[in-house]
């Protein structure tokens, strides 16, 4: 009996890895970017940066026109409001174009392929106002 339950524990162990590396590569930084209008941000590690690691400008055409523009070589794919796993962001059909923010709601989903070539996905949480500006609220998640 012991070594039934071992062997069942052993079952599920591998069990388990199976399912983690199907899943993908781990993760390399997640959490949420507040990012002004004009301003870049860094997909690959989660912040603000006006250099040429920017993945994303968020873009300001006019007082009401703003667009998710990807920079520096990155790309972008439109998902909706289901949440993109890495198998699904590694094979999104991704452009170089920019995205209007009126196509791409609150808890609208975004992969991307970084200037560093990994892939990620953000969620859009909303638009406050700082001042004069406006702020884009993403909550990104990026893989190895």
């Amino acid at each position: 009996m012991k070594l039934f339950k071992t062997m069942a524990a052993l079952a599920a162990l591998v069990g388990l890895a199976a399912t983690a590396a199907s899943a993908g590569p781990g993760t390399h930084s997640v959490g949420v970017i507040q990012i002004k209008q004009t301003f870049m941000a860094d997909i690959d590690e989660g912040y603000v940066t006006p250099g040429p690691a920017a993945d994303l400008w968020f873009e300001a055409a006019s007082p009401g026109h703003f667009f998710l523009t990807p920079v520096h070589g990155a790309q972008f794919a439109l998902q909706g409001t289901t949440q993109p796993d890495y198998a699904t962001c590694q094979t999104a059909g991704y452009s170089g174009s920019k995205i209007p923010l009126s196509a791409a709601p609150v808890y609208t989903y975004v992969c991307v392929r970084t200037n560093h070539g990994r892939y990620a996905q953000f969620r859009i949480d909303g638009m406050t106002t700082a001042g004069p500006l406006k702020v884009l609220v993403i909550n990104h998640r990026t893989w190895n």
